[in-house]
């Protein structure tokens, strides 16, 4: 369906790539997750000496090879090919920078999407800016902060901004040695867009750890 839509205008090298890659990615998600349902699934049933045998941590080390080495190339590649076969003349300059503070841990992440020749029939002007804030407490609690704020510059003034003001809170849990990252923030948008745009946000997060 994708090519007889493009047609010509299609560039079949870069179509295979895309496609096989999104493909493979999603492959290793979810051979990925399985790894580490089977790992939480033999500790519920047998407990004892599963964290010490040579089949926990084989089917740890399976876990984060697919996910922290092979699945984000295919991910980086997927991702470059579709810029590329949708925009060509697509840029967005991204900029994160950590700051040195009192607290644990500050920064932001900015990135503004430009388009040369046009998205299809409309151009493209979008900024994301992410600033975030972490504050570590004891026995693995955190409160942080991590809005993302948007601006489509090609909208009308009253359409354009999304501004959210909030936060929440997060506690590594581990079941016995694996860490699992969780939090949930909630966010009034303060700005938004008149006609289209939320009221509020709510993010919950959880995470497999698997530090080497």
């Amino acid at each position: 369906m994708l090519r007889d839509r493009l047609g010509e205008l299609e560039d079949r090298f870069f179509a295979t790539v895309f496609l096989g890659s999104g493909l493979l990615f999603l492959a290793m998600l979810f051979a990925s997750a399985a790894v580490a349902g089977g790992i939480i699934a033999a500790y519920g049933a047998r407990p004892e000496g599963l964290l010490d045998s040579a089949t926990f941590t084989f089917a740890r080390a399976v876990t984060y090879e697919i996910m922290n080495l092979y699945a984000v190339k295919m991910a980086a590649v997927f991702r470059d090919l579709y810029v590329h076969t949708h925009d060509p003349h697509r840029f967005h300059p991204a900029l994160c920078r950590t700051l040195p503070c009192g607290i644990d841990h500050a920064g932001a992440l900015a990135n503004n999407q430009w388009s040369l020749a046009g998205w299809g029939k409309k151009s493209v002007d979008a900024l994301l800016v992410q600033p975030f804030v972490n504050y570590n407490f004891p026995h693995g609690w955190y409160v942080t902060s991590a809005p993302i704020i948007t601006a489509n510059w090609e909208a009308a003034s009253d359409e354009r901004w999304t501004v959210p003001i909030g936060g929440g809170v997060g506690k590594i849990i581990k079941i016995d040695k694996l860490p699992i990252n969780t939090s949930l923030q909630a966010f009034c948008n303060v700005v938004t867009p008149q006609h289209s745009g939320a009221d509020w946000q709510l993010r919950f997060q959880v995470q497999f750890l698997f530090p080497k």
